[in-house]
């Protein structure tokens, strides 16, 4: 009779090893053009000395991939990266900080299963250092902790690494607490002019 074919295989290590089987089934037909199209685009893209095409067409790459890649594949990672890279380099600081959630949130599905992942440590440290240039400190201090705990367990809690962490939170928090007190006397004082009024 006829052979029935099973594709057994666990689409998040197929994703990060870039092949078997799942590379095979996402690289058939209408996905192998667009990963095409999404190559020569990013060569382009590469190619530009104009900031803003390049960005676009790393854009455009970016949603090429996203609807032909299983959403945990390295090339996906790759060119997110390549994203934030160029966002920095635009000093877009908010498309950056989301850039870099995406990163993270890749990282959290690719390294589910290994508790402490350094790449997760790093990014989480990326992240919690451009929410700090933005000034939403709670978020930096949430995702600068995290990266501290990573990264303690990984390097010891005296490494050099684990100390700059540690003194960003408290910068953050020293600087969230001083936004909130600084919030407070123009509160006070704009409800005390309302008072003389």
């Amino acid at each position: 009779g006829e052979e029935e074919t099973v594709v057994d295989l666990d689409p998040l290590l197929a994703a990060a090893a870039g092949g078997g089987p799942a590379a095979e089934l996402a690289e058939g037909g209408v996905h192998r053009t667009q990963l095409e199209r999404a190559e020569d685009l990013e060569r382009q893209a590469q190619a530009s000395d104009d900031p803003d095409q390049e960005l676009e067409l790393m854009l455009e790459a970016l949603s090429m991939r996203m609807e032909a890649l299983h959403p945990a594949n390295l090339q996906l990672y790759r060119t997110k990266g390549q994203l934030l890279t160029l966002f920095l380099v635009k000093g877009d600081l908010d498309a950056a900080r989301e850039s870099c959630k995406e990163l993270v949130a890749f990282l959290r599905l690719v390294y589910a299963h290994i508790p402490n992942a350094p790449m997760l440590g790093l990014q989480l440290y990326t992240l919690g250092d451009l929410h700090r240039g933005a000034g939403d400190y709670p978020a930096a201090i949430q995702a600068l902790e995290e990266a501290g705990a990573i990264c303690e367990v990984l390097y010891g809690a005296e490494s050099e690494m684990a100390r700059g962490i540690a003194a960003l939170i408290r910068d953050c928090t020293t600087s969230l607490v001083a936004g909130q007190v600084l919030g407070l006397k123009k509160m006070a004082a704009a409800t005390g002019k309302g008072k003389q009024s």
